[in-house]
């Protein structure tokens, strides 16, 4: 996988594809509504023009959506379509360290809302090294959780794609760091009075208004 670049334009069949993915019990849609609420409020976003906002915002879906279905495309579900039979989509592996780490663990997904890391891989060859330079470099401006953060929404816990090869710096992050960022994001609600929705309302509308409207979709094309 070469480094990406932001498509111009989202054409209307492109659209409709983007409004199924949406749709896929795995799609971490959840903190895609995190990612646009904590971007809406950043001053630099905030002081842009109404139309840079939404083509902005439509980038930030539009990418989010095209590393999902790469996502997809390497780990495929077998006929059952259960996590199990995807090696690419698995959450935690059996292990020594599973039940120490479901001891606390609730699989919030809160850990993982970082856009990037440093990548130190155990393992110099897994995942792949286009893999590697996503999760060091993240999937561009705009994005503000790990690209292998993903969300079941059948059982309503999150996961990591790459869980069984995760980087040094995440397999360091235990219950003292798990125990700060659930404070934190406590401190969160309470200043804002609840946490985002956990549908695809927001993101589905913002695409569906677009598809209303019959055209193609210009997007913001990515900072240098």
């Amino acid at each position: 996988m070469n480094q990406r670049k932001t498509p111009g334009r989202l054409s209307c069949r492109e659209l409709h594809r983007s409004l199924r993915l949406l749709r896929d019990p795995l799609f971490p849609v959840y903190f895609l509504e995190r990612n646009l609420d904590v971007l809406g409020r950043e001053n630099g976003f905030r002081r842009e023009p109404q139309r840079c906002r939404t083509a902005r915002v439509m980038a930030v879906i539009a990418e989010r959506l095209q590393w999902f279905q790469e996502l997809l495309q390497d780990g495929r579900r077998g006929p059952g379509g259960t996590l199990n039979e995807a090696p690419a989509l698995r959450g935690l592996d059996d292990g020594p360290d599973r039940s120490r780490i479901e001891s606390y663990c609730d699989h919030c997904g809160l850990c993982c809302e970082i856009c990037s890391g440093f990548p130190d891989f155990p393992d110099p060859n897994n995942p792949p090294d286009a893999w590697q330079f996503v999760f060091g470099q993240g999937l561009g401006d705009g994005h503000r959780f790990c690209p292998f953060l993903l969300h079941d929404r059948r059982s309503r816990r999150s996961f990591c794609a790459i869980h069984k090869y995760r980087p040094n710096p995440c397999r360091i992050f235990e219950e003292d760091e798990c125990r700060t960022v659930k404070n934190e994001l406590e401190d969160e609600l309470r200043r804002t009075g609840g946490r985002p929705p956990r549908s695809s309302a927001v993101v589905g509308r913002l695409l569906t208004r677009c598809l209303k409207r019959g055209r193609a979709v210009r997007l913001m094309p990515p900072k240098e």
